[in-house]
């Protein structure tokens, strides 16, 4: 009898830890799918924000190929269109600026008082206000004023003023020493450009009648542009009245200063397409204060000089102190 009672107790003991370990497998088994359930859940959720995030940069992509695609078709829509104009450079600006024709004189604007002289010299001859397209361009004794005299040749037939681009340059001194008929056949040549001339105070009087005479749209149609020292051309016109209707613009450049040089070298540099340095404003001041105060000949030429170095070391045009030297 007791050992069948202490077979019984351990049958049941037995089955009291099976019982347990039941328990304990299937509350771990519960865990294990809780956790299963958990990461299931959390890796759905990052599926799906992975989704919406993708559908997000889908939707943007879209966009901005849909912008691209019309700003392609908006800018050959405006290639189209510019392709079908025609840009009339010679239309009248608006008060106190040039035409863009006129691109050339731009540089001397800065000038005080000349600038406004060219200003109104030049619109009132594009809008035909006067009957002569001659002009006189006055300055100091040594000054060299040949290279304004052609920026308003150059902008004369980028405007229409001239039916040419023909521009000569000569010496008061090698017109009076031109025989008569030589002159003629040379001002034939010259017909619809313009006449340049350098120390204009020493054209003798007769010369300079002639010359106007033959400048006549009616004849060889082509514009006189003197260029001279203020007192002998002063004194030229004031013993001959009767040559102050065949000019009567002025541009008087007798007051330029060493900084207004400056400034006309620098525009003269980037209206030739080149870069200048960030160290070349200081050699530009240097030259000019070696230089006669107005020459703007002589500091064009060397700049003209400069630009020859560049293109030879061929770096993007970027004009350099070296170059002057």
């Amino acid at each position: 009898e007791a050992a069948a009672k202490a077979a019984q107790e351990k049958a049941e003991a037995e089955a009291k830890l099976r019982a347990e370990a039941d328990a304990l497998a299937e509350a771990e088994e519960n865990t294990r799918k809780e956790e299963l359930t958990k990461k299931i859940q959390e890796a759905k959720a990052a599926a799906e924000l992975r989704a919406a995030e993708a559908a997000e940069k889908a939707a943007k992509a879209r966009e901005v190929l849909e912008n691209a695609k019309k700003a392609e078709e908006e800018a050959k829509a405006k290639l189209e269109e510019a392709e079908n104009l025609s840009i009339d450079l010679t239309q009248p600006a608006e008060e106190g600026q040039l035409p863009l024709a006129a691109y050339y004189l731009v540089k001397y604007l800065d000038i005080p008082e000349a600038g406004e002289e060219i200003t109104r010299a030049f619109n009132e001859i594009a809008a035909g206000d006067g009957d002569s397209r001659n002009i006189v361009i006055l300055g100091q004794y040594g000054f060299g004023l040949m290279s304004v005299g052609d920026d308003f040749a150059r902008s004369y037939a980028d405007m229409g003023i001239c039916t040419s681009h023909a521009i000569a340059n000569i010496k008061a001194q090698g017109l009076n020493k031109l025989p008569k008929d030589k002159l003629e056949a040379n001002m034939k040549k010259l017909s619809g450009g313009c006449l340049v001339v350098e120390n204009a105070g020493l054209l003798q009087a007769d010369r300079l009648k002639m010359l106007v005479d033959l400048g006549k749209k009616d004849k060889d149609d082509f514009v006189i542009i003197l260029t001279g020292e203020v007192d002998s051309v002063s004194k030229l016109f004031n013993e001959h009245k009767e040559l102050d209707d065949d000019f009567e613009h002025l541009i008087e450049l007798s007051h330029i200063t060493q900084d207004d040089m400056h400034v006309v070298t620098m525009g003269y540099i980037i209206q030739n397409g080149y870069m200048p340095a960030d160290d070349l404003s200081k050699k530009i001041n240097n030259m000019v204060l070696g230089m006669e105060v107005g020459n703007l000949d002589r500091i064009i030429k060397a700049v003209d000089d400069a630009f020859e170095k560049c293109n030879q070391r061929g770096e993007d045009r970027v004009l350099i102190p070296a170059d002057f030297v």
